[in-house]
């Protein structure tokens, strides 16, 4: 009996192999298609061994046909079994990786860096850090740029790698900003009440090191980036294609069809 299953459902796949082939396109409701191939429930486990014949045809179905939604009246369109499933990857340059990693953290890093070189009467500067003004968008930004790159070069994906060089193009501007703020750089004496004394003119003191080193930092990784962006891609090979072994998928075919034989061999009266 399971041997009956099993031909009439190789024969509903391949009828449905030609019309697909036929027409370019099918589409059909889950409960005809069901039963051309000899079934009349539409139990989880009996559409995924329609699934698994569609499979080994070559076809499958959108939505897939052993999804929980799946009822009757569905309506499923048949495509070829690898359409849409194998993404293109690409070979993701290291050294542009290794660029875009290290801006990304050397950028993130000027957040803690001195802000202001001090300089003639101010032997110390308070709160000298874009972290203490409650600037973290350096932060913010250097720590996306260093896990975008590494997520886009072990995932080899290409759009992951433009959002590297984004990232970049805003962290350059952002250090761009923050170099021609003299507001950040504009010191005033500390009063007995330990507030700055801004009644008198403000000095406007040099660059501190944290902007030279958020500069490096953003143009390392826009570079990195970049070159990220220019990787080669490449061809997905069949072991890396999402498929079913069709071996294992039909062993699984046959023991489901069994088992569903075997329900409905126990429901007749023993004579």
């Amino acid at each position: 009996m399971g041997d009956l299953v099993e031909t009439v459902g190789e024969d509903a796949a391949q009828h449905y192999r030609r019309k697909l082939d036929e027409a370019g396109t099918l589409r059909v409701r889950a409960g005809e298609l069901m039963s051309a191939f000899g079934f009349t429930d539409m139990a989880r486990e009996t559409r995924e061994s329609v699934a698994d014949m569609l499979w080994e045809a070559g076809l499958r179905t959108e939505p897939p046909l052993g999804g929980s939604r799946i009822r009757r009246r569905s309506k499923l369109k048949l495509m070829p079994a690898n359409a849409g499933l194998v993404e293109a990857r690409y070979a993701i340059n290291p050294v542009g990786t290794a660029m875009a990693v290290v801006g990304g953290l050397l950028f993130a890093l000027a957040s803690f860096l001195p802000l202001d070189e001090p300089g003639g009467a101010f032997a110390r500067v308070q709160s000298n850090s874009l972290i203490q003004h409650s600037e973290w968008w350096l932060l913010i930004v250097g720590a996306a740029i260093f896990v975008v790159a590494l997520r886009s070069y072990t995932s080899g994906q290409r759009k992951q790698a433009t959002s590297v060089l984004v990232l970049s193009v805003i962290a350059v501007g952002m250090a761009i900003y923050v170099a021609q703020n003299t507001g950040l750089r504009t010191l005033y004496p500390i009063g007995l009440s330990g507030e700055p004394e801004e009644t008198g003119a403000g000095t406007v003191v040099p660059l501190g090191i944290a902007i030279y080193v958020a500069g490096a930092g953003a143009l390392l990784a826009l570079l990195g980036g970049w070159t990220m962006r220019t990787s080669e891609i490449v061809t997905a090979s069949e072991d890396e294609a999402t498929q079913r072994c069709p071996t294992a998928q039909r062993q699984s075919s046959r023991q489901r069809a069994s088992a569903s034989t075997a329900d409905i061999d126990s429901t007749s009266p023993d004579e």
